[in-house]
C-alpha cells in the first residue's frame, strides 16, 4: 500500500468481513497491533484504542465468526504482484494439560518439556501459513491460522492451506518449511500445487538416488555365462507329522534357468536340491 487512502480502503474491506461484533473486534485488533508488551489478555482493555469494557474482550471472541477465507483472499490481493511472494508454514501446539473437558485434545510435539521430561504435550495443534514481506525483520502477515482436527494430520492441513493461498496469487510463490515437512508424504500432497518449496531435512533422513552407470561395462552374462539349459523342480508337500493339523494344498512347479557354469552332461544329470513346501 503506497498511500493512506489505500490503507483506509483496505481497513474498510476487512471491517465488513468480520461479521458479528465487528466494532469490538476491530478495536481489539488495533489494540493488539499497537501494544508492545502484554502480560495478560485482559491488559488489551487498557489500550486507548479499545473503547469498551474489559468484559467485551471475551464476549467478542466467543460470538464473532470472521470470514477467514474471504479475509485470506483480501490479503492476497494486496500482496506484491511484481515479485515472488515468500510464504512460510509451521505447526504449533497449544498445551492444555489440565483441560480434560476440552474437545478434541490430541498429543502434540512441544519443544518445552512437559511433566515427565519428554517433548510431548496434550492440547490442540494449529497450522499457520504466513507471508514474509521483508527479508530483514521479524513480523509476518498471517494468511491462514487454523486448528488441526483429530481427523487430519499436520501435513494434510498444511497442503490444504498452501493450495488455497496459491490459487489467489498472481505469480508462483516460494514456500519455506521446517523439518517436519521435509518428507516424501508432504511432497506427494503438494506435487500438483504451483509453488516452489525449500524445506529443512532431519539429520537422520536417508535420501536415495538412481545408481550410477557401470564404469567397466559389467554385465551378468560376463560373470555367469549364457543360459544353455533349463531344469524343472517339483515342490511336493511332505507327509504330515504327528500333531500337524495343517493340510497340504498340493504341489508347485518352478522352472529354473541354469547357467552354463552349473551344466554338465544331459539335463537329467543336473540336480539342484531345493527344500520347499506349499500350504
Amino acid at each position: 500500500m503506497k498511500s493512506f487512502t489505500e490503507l483506509k480502503a483496505f481497513r474498510k474491506q476487512a471491517y465488513n468481513l468480520l461479521c458479528k461484533g465487528k466494532d469490538s473486534l476491530f478495536d481489539l485488533m488495533d489494540a493488539a497491533l499497537t501494544s508492545r508488551r502484554l502480560s495478560s489478555f485482559a491488559e488489551l482493555s487498557l489500550s486507548p484504542l479499545y473503547r469498551r469494557q474489559w468484559s467485551s474482550l471475551y464476549k467478542v471472541l466467543e460470538r464473532s465468526r470472521p470470514a477467514h477465507q474471504a479475509l485470506m483472499e483480501l490479503y492476497c490481493e494486496h500482496l506484491p504482484s511484481n515479485e515472488q511472494v515468500v510464504l512460510a508454514g509451521d505447526h504449533s501446539a497449544w498445551p492444555r494439560l489440565w483441560s480434560k473437558s476440552l474437545t478434541e485434545r490430541t498429543y502434540e510435539h512441544h519443544p518445552q518439556a512437559s511433566p515427565g521430561g519428554k517433548p510431548i504435550t496434550v492440547g490442540q495443534g494449529y497450522s499457520s501459513l504466513v507471508c514474509i514481506p521483508e527479508l530483514s525483520g521479524s513480523w509476518v502477515l498471517p494468511l491462514l491460522h487454523e486448528r488441526i482436527t483429530s481427523f487430519e494430520t499436520p501435513l494434510e492441513k498444511a497442503a490444504q492451506q498452501l493450495e488455497q493461498v496459491c490459487q489467489h496469487l498472481k505469480h508462483r510463490p516460494l514456500s519455506v518449511w521446517d523439518s517436519e515437512y521435509g518428507c516424501a508424504r508432504f511432497l506427494s500432497l503438494t506435487a500438483h500445487i504451483a509453488c516452489d518449496k525449500v524445506m529443512r531435512l532431519r539429520p537422520n533422513r536417508v535420501l536415495y538416488a538412481p545408481p550410477p552407470a557401470l564404469s567397466r561395462g559389467w554385465s551378468a552374462s560376463q560373470t555367469w555365462g549364457e543360459v544353455q539349459a533349463q531344469a524343472t523342480v517339483h515342490l511336493v508337500s511332505p507327509r504330515p507329522t504327528a500333531g500337524d493339523t495343517r493340510s497340504p494344498t498340493g504341489s508347485a512347479q518352478i522352472t529354473l534357468l541354469v547357467p552354463d557354469a552349473f551344466s554338465s552332461g544331459s539335463p537329467s544329470a543336473r540336480a539342484i536340491d531345493i527344500a520347499g513346501t506349499t500350504r
